[in-house]
């Protein structure tokens, strides 16, 4: 994710252009089971502030941040080293099974992360 529109992940950003910006949760997910900490992606989280005290994630929008994650992910397949192509792949597939809605997804903690639960839907 070095080469995200080169610039540094953002936490703000109007991803729906109305005008108002979404606020933006980063979070990871393992890529295989029992995976180590270089078998990780990543994903981004959307949500609308619904009140002062309130957020809601924003499901489509969600969608659309992980569709752009996995495209950078498989975007620089070819320049990335041997090792880690086949994990920036099935990062990229696991990102795409939740883009198409064919996996499921288990809240955990606060509310604010998530994680990808059916990664190894082949």
């Amino acid at each position: 994710m070095q080469h995200w529109k080169k610039a540094p992940l953002p936490w703000l950003e109007d991803l729906d252009d109305d005008g108002k910006a979404e606020v933006v949760i980063w979070n990871s997910f393992p890529i295989r089971k029992d995976a180590s900490m270089a078998e990780y992606g990543l994903m981004a989280w959307a949500y609308r502030v619904d009140s002062e005290n309130s957020l809601a994630l924003e499901w489509n929008l969600s969608r659309k941040m992980a569709k752009k994650i996995a495209e950078t992910y498989r975007s620089s397949l070819d320049s990335t080293a041997p090792y880690s192509r086949p994990l920036r792949a099935e990062a990229a597939e696991a990102l795409e099974r939740f883009v198409d809605k064919r996996c499921s997804m288990q809240p955990k903690g606060n509310g604010l992360a998530h994680r990808l639960n059916s990664l190894d839907m082949r």
